[in-house]
């Protein structure tokens, strides 16, 4: 089984023990869902806020089944350069620098924006 299904089958499998009506989970579902189990396939830590970050594209605090579809895609693209032995890492390394770039870019435009506004 490959990690894209891996993914969205345990997305499906935590929103039927929901027993909701909603199409997303939230971070408490993920935090106390099965992919925290050491027995899952794949090593996400859920924990590091860059992983969130990325995960949540919308910014809006829902992780949907797309969320977990794009998710794989990069997690699958990683899966080919990492070693085993420090994939965790590297993919938690290479988000954290993503996040940031994101936060500069922000960061940048904002003070620039203030900046034109005072001249």
């Amino acid at each position: 089984m490959d990690s894209t299904n891996i993914f969205e089958d345990e997305f499906n499998k935590q929103l039927e023990s929901l027993n909701s009506n909603k199409n997303y989970l939230n971070l408490s579902d993920i935090i106390s869902s099965s992919f925290l189990d050491d027995n899952t396939e794949f090593k996400i830590n859920f924990f590091h806020l860059p992983t969130l970050y990325i995960l949540d594209q919308e910014k809006n605090g829902k992780f949907t089944l797309e969320n977990f579809s794009k998710f794989s895609k990069i997690y699958i693209e990683k899966e080919k350069v990492y070693k085993k032995y420090e994939f965790q890492s590297q993919l938690q390394g290479y988000f954290t620098l993503l996040m940031w770039k994101v936060y500069k870019f922000i960061k940048t435009h904002y003070i620039n924006s203030l900046y034109k506004l005072i001249i």
